[in-house]
């Protein structure tokens, strides 16, 4: 059963150029800590994202990230999914808009 986020909750993402030429990135939450992300598929107008293995205040486990991101303008809308790495039923989604800064 999934578990949906209720409250807005500030995202922070941030990428660069990974040494083999990819993207990589890391992605926080408030009162969470910050956890590695890396782009496993791309098109010119939208990419997918997946974390290795991290803890998930929400689920109280470790858990696996993936998210589909829409390139809007200049700000970036999505969903994600955080899966447990063990199963107990509980998955976290929800949907998220993130807005370019400097």
């Amino acid at each position: 059963m999934a578990k949906r986020a209720t409250l807005p909750e500030p995202v922070k993402l941030t990428w660069s150029a990974a040494p083999d030429g990819g993207v990589e990135g890391t992605l926080s939450v408030r009162r969470q800590p910050s956890f590695p992300v890396n782009v496993v598929w791309t098109s010119d107008t939208a990419f997918i994202f997946e974390s290795a293995p991290h803890p998930s205040n929400a689920l109280d486990e470790q858990v696996v990230t993936r998210g589909v991101v829409h390139f809007k303008s200049d700000s970036l809308e999505g969903t994600f999914d955080a899966r447990p790495t063990t199963y107990k039923g509980r998955t976290l989604t929800g949907s998220f808009m993130v807005g370019r800064s400097s």
